[in-house]
């Protein structure tokens, strides 16, 4: 899944890897049980290799958990100065890359078959000098998503709206005026 997160000043497009950290997180917690059983005498009657055996294991569930739940994940942050985006992978240190909005040429909605052979769709940048990037690793079920979080970053940019004829893009409604009663006038005594 894919979270867009904006502000006054940016936007803010991340892998949701909440599921994936829950899953991980369960690999951590059996990892450091394990580790605690090998190493702090709950197999008391164990010999050395029976400890070992057991501490392999927990080390195995916790870099199996890390690798896992904070493992590949991407952020892209998105401002009137440029993109930030940054690649996050396991074991390694993130990688960094700024995009001038001059180096822009297109976002658009990448369509792409999961697993189960359904759509996913996901945002790509196309750059001047022709490459493609991928803003997240993971997808969103729904194209309506997707476009919703194209628009969010060519508004941010600058880039005009789509016009309602362009394949892929809709219609929004236009939000209801809300009427305010004006405020009292204090009275002075």
């Amino acid at each position: 899944m894919i979270r867009l997160v904006s502000t006054r000043r940016a936007d803010t497009v991340t892998d949701a890897t909440g599921c994936l950290r829950l899953f991980g997180g369960v690999f951590l917690l059996s990892g450091t049980v394990a580790l605690s059983f090998a190493f702090l005498g709950a197999m008391e009657g164990g010999s050395w290799v029976a400890r070992g055996v057991v501490a392999v294991i927990g080390l195995s569930h916790l870099a199996g958990g890390y690798a896992v739940g904070w493992g590949r994940w991407n952020r892209c942050t998105v401002t009137r100065a440029g993109i930030v985006l940054v690649h996050h992978k396991t074991w390694r240190r993130p990688v960094r890359r700024h995009i001038a909005p001059s180096q822009v040429r297109e976002v658009m909605v990448r369509v792409e078959t999961d697993s189960d052979g359904d759509e996913a769709y996901g945002v790509d940048l196309q750059l001047v000098d022709g490459e493609s990037l991928h803003l997240t690793r993971y997808t969103v079920p729904v194209r309506l998503r997707a476009e919703e979080i194209r628009d969010a970053i060519r508004a941010r940019l600058g880039f005009p709206a789509l016009a309602s004829g362009t394949p892929g893009s809709r219609q929004r409604p236009k939000p209801l005026a809300v009427s305010r009663r004006p405020r009292r006038a204090s009275l002075q005594r």
